[in-house]
């Protein structure tokens, strides 16, 4: 009797332990998952004077380092856009980190391309940065965003915010 009372222990006991160790290594993954760099994106912002979008991503898992990429469309006619350009006018970006009390400028991003399109100004900038760089907050959860200006000599600077973007760096 003893023997078969044991019998139905075992089995409840090798059962349990297999239960906790898939637990363990689920939550393993899970941790190591959680604590990977990751980011929403595109992050855009759009009316009827500009579209402009925030990319972030990571270059290759693991690697800590981050793509950035920031697009945007200024809507005019183009005898403006080619007018701003030939004047020596363009753009010029920042990526900001949003913060309560006052936001953190992270870094500037030199213009790959700018042109005349037909529904106006465009303009692309890309970098290649360290996580660190985006980290801007201690207690985890970043938030980013990035500003565009415009220049036009003889006029004031015309000034674009992307979408906020929230991530883990």
């Amino acid at each position: 009797m003893i023997r078969a009372l044991q019998r139905p222990w075992r089995t409840l006991t090798r059962h349990a332990f297999l239960a906790m160790a898939g637990l363990a290594i689920a939550s393993g993954a899970l941790a190591l998952t959680g604590s990977a760099a990751s980011a929403d994106g595109p992050a855009c912002r759009y009316d009827s004077q500009r579209n402009a979008c925030l990319w972030v991503t990571e270059t290759w898992p693991g690697s800590g380092s981050y793509a950035v990429h920031i697009g945007i469309d200024v809507y005019m006619n183009q005898e403006q856009a080619n007018d701003i350009l030939a004047r020596g006018g363009g753009f010029s970006a920042k990526v900001m980190g949003d913060d309560p009390s006052y936001d953190d400028l992270l870094f500037h991003l030199d213009v790959l391309s700018q042109g005349v399109a037909p529904h106006g100004l465009s303009a692309e900038f890309h970098t290649t940065v360290p996580g660190s760089w985006l980290d801007e907050d201690w207690d985890g959860r970043d938030e980013l965003y990035a500003t565009v200006v415009l220049t036009n000599p003889g006029w004031s600077p015309r000034s674009f915010t992307t979408g906020q973007l929230t991530g883990y760096f």
